[in-house]
């Protein structure tokens, strides 16, 4: 049996995963958080390199059901992968696009991009890592959930803090 830390505040929720396999609390936690916020679709992921934003996306597309396993985007800065049906999103969303802008320099980069464009599109689910490069462009976005922070303890344990806008 595998347990979880976890604490709640108003608007936020905090997970320490202590292995790989927990991820999938969090995972669940978030789209807890995206089925009962149904006109957002925008979420952040921060954190230091190497803290588990790219272990998560992996664990959310499978969960989802997406055949295909999820790779950092660092190199491709967005990376889109088709919802199937039937999936507990695949009502809201066709969709679900992967952004690493860390290699991006200002804000406009959002646009030339295309992640304003999935920003905009009710049917697309949007993660962005390190939205921070993006001087707030997404944060203020009405469709904005809110940013997952992952951050290490120490070299097998993680404290991921969820948000919510």
């Amino acid at each position: 049996m595998r347990r979880m830390r976890t604490m709640e505040q108003q608007n936020t929720k905090e997970y320490i995963v202590t292995s790989p396999e927990m991820m999938n609390d969090v995972v669940d936690g978030v789209i807890d958080h995206i089925i009962s916020n149904t006109g957002r679709s925008i979420i952040g992921l921060s954190g230091e390199l190497g803290a588990g934003k790219t272990t998560f996306m992996r664990m959310f597309l499978s969960r989802v059901g997406v055949s295909s396993t999820a790779s950092s985007p660092t190199f491709v800065v967005r990376k889109s992968y088709p919802v199937p049906a039937p999936s507990n999103l695949s009502e809201r969303f066709s969709s679900v696009s992967h952004v690493d802008a860390y290699r991006l320099e200002k804000a406009e980069d959002a646009v030339a991009t295309g992640i304003v464009a999935d920003a905009d599109t009710e049917k697309t689910l949007l993660f962005v890592e390190w939205p921070e490069r993006l001087g707030g462009v997404l944060e203020q976005h009405p469709a904005y959930l809110g940013t997952l922070r992952f951050e290490h303890i120490s070299e097998t344990s993680r404290r991921v803090v969820l948000e919510i806008k």
